[in-house]
């Protein structure tokens, strides 16, 4: 009696492990659609220089390491978009990854860019972004920026 108590407990975990991942598996498209509208409003903030699109969607302790390696808080990364040192002419990602771990993504992407501040800062870069969920809405923490080199 007992084994078949067990057997049939371990059935029910199996299948609701099989029903929650299958929640899983369908709420993951509309996800990534998500994230990637996100990634084309952050595009447009980076050519309208947006500053009020990042303060709120930067996470309180949101991190920058731009494509030189330097890392940068979020106050700081804030303030130099207040000051004007970052326009662009053009700022278009493509390529485009979404990984969804629950309330977590990571994105990744290519960025065609051009500086109208920053002669160095033009060309094809790699960006990789962490998104979290907090109180319903997607928030940036961090952000990792690389140059392609050709």
């Amino acid at each position: 009696m007992k084994l078949g108590t067990i057997f049939a407990l371990v059935l029910l975990c199996g299948t609701g492990g099989a029903a929650a991942q299958q929640r899983t598996e369908a709420v993951q498209p509309r996800v990534e659609r998500e994230l990637v509208a996100l990634m084309r409003e952050i595009d447009r903030a980076h050519q309208t220089s947006d500053v009020a699109m990042f303060d709120s969607l930067w996470a309180d302790d949101y991190v920058l390491t731009d494509y030189r390696g330097a890392v940068k808080e979020r106050a700081q990364a804030l303030a130099e978009w207040k000051a004007g040192e970052h326009r662009y002419s053009s700022y278009v990602s493509d390529d485009i990854r979404v990984r969804v771990y629950g309330e977590a993504a990571v994105v990744t992407a290519r960025v065609k860019r051009s500086s109208l501040t920053d002669p160095s800062n033009v060309g094809e870069f790699r960006h990789t972004r962490v998104f979290v969920r907090l109180r319903g809405r997607w928030r940036l923490l961090a952000t990792q920026v690389t140059p392609i080199i050709h």
